[in-house]
């Protein structure tokens, strides 16, 4: 599990999954006391999740927060 900005990413490649490369990103609402499923992403390059993904997670959290928070 890795935190980008207020969020986290859970990685598997080569798991359950077999060979598929799978990017799970989640917020932890403390206060509520809540997981809230952000999105998933196969991902078929290496290296760092994209620019577009972490902008699409970012705002599906602030929309997330701003209805519920």
């Amino acid at each position: 599990m890795q935190t980008i900005e207020s969020y986290h990413e859970l990685r598997d490649k080569g798991g359950v999954l077999g060979k598929l490369n799978f990017r799970g990103y989640f917020y932890i609402h403390k206060s509520a006391k809540r997981i809230v499923i952000l999105g998933a992403y196969k991902k078929e390059e290496d290296g760092q999740a994209s620019q577009a993904i972490k902008i699409r997670m970012r705002n599906r959290l602030k929309k997330y927060l701003k209805e519920f928070a």
